[in-house]
């Protein structure tokens, strides 16, 4: 991946950027739901597996949403379209090298 992103996509970035990370927190939040109100497990079970949920999400969101610079944008890029709160119109509204560099796995 490149080190950085040239000036447009760097502003449609910032754009977007709080877009994505309401999509993630949205995303996580009503997973944990789900896990807090499941009624085949005890309180503590409940607890537990939120517990652990909250940890593995805090570092998919630290992956995808801190150390935000134009030198980092590219990977950041890369690990918000992994964490599948980015449309395909956004997408397209990066230019074609960001593009490819994005969806590369």
């Amino acid at each position: 991946m490149a080190c950085g992103i040239v000036e447009s996509d760097w502003r449609i970035f910032r754009e977007l950027l709080p877009i994505w990370l309401d999509r993630y927190c949205a995303k996580v939040n009503q997973q944990l739901i789900k896990k807090l109100t499941d009624p085949k497990r005890t309180q503590h079970e409940r607890y537990v597996d939120a517990y652990k949920f909250i940890h593995r999400k805090d570092a998919d969101l630290g992956n995808g949403f801190s150390d935000i610079r134009r030198s980092t944008a590219t990977m950041r890029l890369h690990f918000i379209h992994n964490l599948g709160v980015m449309t395909e119109e956004e997408l397209s509204r990066f230019s074609e090298s960001t593009r490819r560099s994005v969806s590369q796995d």
